[in-house]
This record gives C-alpha cells, sequence and structure tokens, in this order.
C-alpha cells in the first residue's frame, strides 16, 4: 500500500478496480511518485497496474465529472422511453399548433363570407323594397287606368268590380262566393259589362286591357275613343 497525500492506493496483481480500471492519468502519477511512495512507506512497487482505490476517483476536487445517465446506472431502455415521450409531445405539440393555425383560419374566411353575406342581403333588402314601392305605383296605376276605362263605358260600381275580378282570373262562382252575391247576379253582371264595352268575352276583355298596356299612350286613347 502506497499514500499520495489523502490518497491510499492499493496495489495488488490481478485485481480488479472497484473505482477506476487502467486509469492513465492515475497510472502516470503513481510512476512518476513510484520512488516517493516507497520510501514514505517502505514498501516497494512491484505490482502490475491494476488498482484499487479507497477514495474514488470522482471524490477528488480536480476531477471533471463527464458520467452520463448510463453510466449513473440508468438503463439503456429508460433513456430510450423518455426520448419517445418527448417526441410524442412535440409531434402533440406541432399537430396542436397547425389544427390552431387551421381553425383560425377557417375563422377569418367564415368572418369575411359572413360580413359578404350581410352586405349581398342589404343590398337584396334595399332593392325589394324599391321593387315594392314600384310594384305599388304601378298597380296604383293599373288601377286608375282600369277606372279610367271602366268609366267610359258607363259600368256601375258592381260592375267595375266584378269586371276587375275576372281581369284577375276568378271564375263565376269564386266572384260570386266572394262578393257574397248569387251566381245568376255574377253572370248578369258579367254579360252586362262585355255588352256595355263591345266584347264577346272574358278573353276579349283580357286581350283589350293587355293591348292597351303595350301600346303607346296616344294609341291606348285611341282605342278606348274608340270603344266608347
Amino acid at each position: 500500500m502506497g499514500r499520495l497525500g489523502d490518497l491510499e492506493v492499493h496495489c495488488d496483481r490481478g485485481a480488479i478496480a472497484k473505482g477506476v480500471e487502467g486509469d492513465a492519468e492515475l497510472l502516470g502519477l503513481l510512476n512518476e511518485h513510484r520512488a516517493d511512495l516507497g520510501i514514505h512507506t517502505g514498501i516497494e512497487l512491484q505490482c502490475e497496474p491494476a488498482l484499487h482505490l479507497t477514495k474514488p476517483w470522482s471524490d477528488r476536487p480536480t476531477h471533471r465529472k463527464t458520467t452520463s445517465d448510463l453510466e449513473e446506472g440508468t438503463t439503456f431502455s429508460h433513456v430510450l422511453s423518455e426520448t419517445g415521450v418527448l417526441l410524442v409531445g412535440f409531434i402533440g405539440s406541432a399537430f396542436i399548433a397547425r389544427r390552431l393555425v387551421f381553425t383560425l383560419r377557417r375563422a377569418r374566411a367564415f368572418e369575411r363570407e359572413a360580413v359578404e353575406l350581410r352586405g349581398q342581403l342589404t343590398m337584396t333588402r334595399a332593392e325589394a323594397q324599391r321593387w315594392r314601392s314600384e310594384a305599388r305605383d304601378l298597380m296604383n296605376g293599373l288601377g286608375a287606368a282600369l277606372d279610367q276605362q271602366f268609366d267610359p263605358w258607363g259600368l256601375s260600381p258592381a260592375e267595375k268590380e266584378t269586371a276587375l275580378l275576372l281581369l284577375k282570373g276568378l271564375s263565376h262562382k269564386e266572384v260570386a262566393d266572394l262578393r257574397s252575391v248569387s251566381d245568376a247576379s255574377t253572370r248578369q253582371q258579367a254579360r252586362a259589362v262585355y255588352k256595355k264595352a263591345g266584347l264577346s268575352g272574358r278573353h276579349d276583355l283580357a286581350a283589350f286591357f293587355l293591348e292597351d298596356l303595350m301600346l303607346p299612350a296616344e294609341a291606348g286613347d285611341n282605342r278606348a275613343r274608340g270603344g266608347a
């Protein structure tokens, strides 16, 4: 046994080192101070470099610890499992981030589409309002034009109402039910309208007003005067 400072060294031929086995730095140190160790202990070192350190080599203050998890007793399967968990976590995070980006893009696209639809709905409502206003004006104008045509024919209020309902396409029975009169009275009033207008039936009545609406204003006036 030799002592170098506070380091005790046991040499034994064929011994297996429990701390550091075949450390080149330690061997060099022992060879360098072989004589000092022999003088200090009175023992001649004649052993092969198979060393057993009573103090672990890692306890020396000048030693830099470089052992990994495997050297500290961690198994390879444990390291592999931790690596797999880390890899799965990374893949999961990337997948979640990608889904989040995709969801945000879809939300923005839906928002833009909703804005466009709201704009189109506003335009459609404005157009529908304009159409209803124009249709109301046209219906009022049509009603006034019919009244102007009925007056020269000398129709009574009941005959005017009957003629207007016939122009809308209602049958004699439907006109009678709507006006709460008998079917015979409705037919009699319809014949009076045709006779005063100089027409043969309801088809001529409808054609008269349709043609009158399609002709220019002057032609319509002439047609009205001719019918009168």
